[in-house]
């Protein structure tokens, strides 16, 4: 005779349970990061936004494409340009921020180079003029970086590489030419960087990574290989930084993320694979800043942030997400900013800044968003630990 053991209500409802929860327990979750978000709710003066710096007494400056903000933690102040006053900014659209070593604040605007005098409070223009060869060579401005010497370089939309002495009030004018060797692979200049020996880099549209050779005066180029077919590629570079190692990450627009050591000039290239969830989330890397724990943030188009890790050296995607209000807001991102917290802000096409506080990174926060393994419900009524470690979670309509 077989005796059948009678099995309790409760006893089933575990199992049931254990066999819905099993996935979300076992899931290897990627760390959380919960934002806070500014817009024009908050005083900013758009929600599209370029880059964002923090200078040397606090302030956050961050450049749209309708106005410069500054803000001071409270609220923000716009700068925009007024037809009606010289000392205004030149143009709204300011796509690049620097602070030079009197705390004075420079913008690379759609139109001419703009110094905020910051005991005046007023800016100071400076454009391109047809008739004056000591003038910007283009107007439309990408990117600056002063050097170690404190000069100003100042990548153009076809006009090369400008480099301003501020003490002279002097431009030298780097521009390719098809005749003369060592001059720089093309004009449209996306992006400058200096290395943290000095070095000035330049990514162009066209032309690729290119050194500049301060005692020479000449660039070298750096060209990409790809190891099967040979051919070139990554020739348009659009953000450049430095790891542990003084090796340098190259982001560029539809080829990936490159890794390069300039002594071997040999690099590696990573890419966004369909079926690699730990791979980059887009092809395009429109800029690139480090945390306080060495991993390295990557703004990208249309992919959100990317977050390798410098440990695993995995990549974390983290995109909008309609469900969860702590999700980044907007998926290309064009500047990132560590400020002196170690708080990460991050500017966004369409969807303003999205601000990461350090002291949240002490908790890993479950809420319920569109992915699978999700928390099934953000109403959390009971936690139970049982004697195998796991934690069971009682919600309010998420069973």
């Amino acid at each position: 005779m077989t005796r059948v053991c009678p099995v309790s209500r409760a006893a089933v409802i575990i199992f049931f349970i254990t066999l819905i929860l099993l996935p979300f327990l076992s899931f290897a979750q990627r760390p959380s990061l919960n934002f806070e978000h500014f817009g024009t709710r908050e005083g900013l003066s758009q929600i599209n936004v370029n880059c964002i710096i923090q200078d040397s007494r606090g302030f956050m400056w961050i450049g749209t494409r309708n106005g410069l903000n500054r803000y001071d933690g409270y609220k923000f102040i716009v700068y925009r340009y007024d037809s009606k006053d010289e000392h205004s900014l030149s143009n709204n659209m300011v796509n690049d921020l620097v602070e030079d070593a009197d705390g004075n604040v420079w913008a690379a605007t759609a139109n001419g180079l703009n110094r905020y005098d910051r005991k005046a409070g007023t800016f100071t223009r400076i454009v391109h003029d047809n008739h004056n060869n000591n003038s910007l060579s283009n107007n439309i401005l990408s990117r600056l970086v002063f050097d170690n010497d404190g000069m100003l370089w100042i990548g153009t939309q076809n006009g090369g590489l400008d480099c301003y002495d501020l003490k002279t009030k002097r431009f030298t004018h780097h521009q390719h030419s098809n005749t003369v060797a060592g001059t720089i692979s093309d004009n449209n200049v996306r992006t400058v960087y200096k290395d943290s020996h000095g070095h000035i880099w330049a990514g162009t549209s066209g032309g690729g990574l290119n050194l500049y050779d301060a005692q020479k005066k000449s660039f070298t180029a750096f060209p990409f290989i790809n190891p099967i077919s040979h051919a070139v590629f990554g020739n348009n570079v659009i953000s450049i930084t430095e790891n542990s190692k003084n090796e340098l990450w190259i982001g560029t627009q539809e080829d990936g993320l490159f890794l390069l050591n300039e002594q071997t000039r040999i690099s590696q290239n990573f890419r966004y694979e369909e079926n690699n969830p730990s791979s980059l989330s887009s092809n395009t890397i429109y800029c690139m800043q480090k945390d306080e724990a060495g991993n390295l943030w990557l703004g990208t188009e249309n992919g959100g942030l990317s977050v390798l890790d410098g440990k695993n050296k995995k990549f974390y995607r983290y995109g909008h997400d309609e469900v969860d209000g702590n999700s980044i807001n907007g998926n290309s991102i064009y500047g990132i900013c560590r400020d002196r917290s170690g708080n990460m802000w991050l500017g966004a096409f369409s969807g303003g800044i999205n601000l990461f506080k350090k002291s949240t990174s002490s908790f890993e926060l479950f809420r319920h968003n569109s992915l699978p393994n999700s928390l099934s419900n953000n109403y959390v009524l009971s936690l139970l630990e049982d004697k195998d470690k796991n934690i069971w979670v009682g919600t309010d309509g998420g069973g």
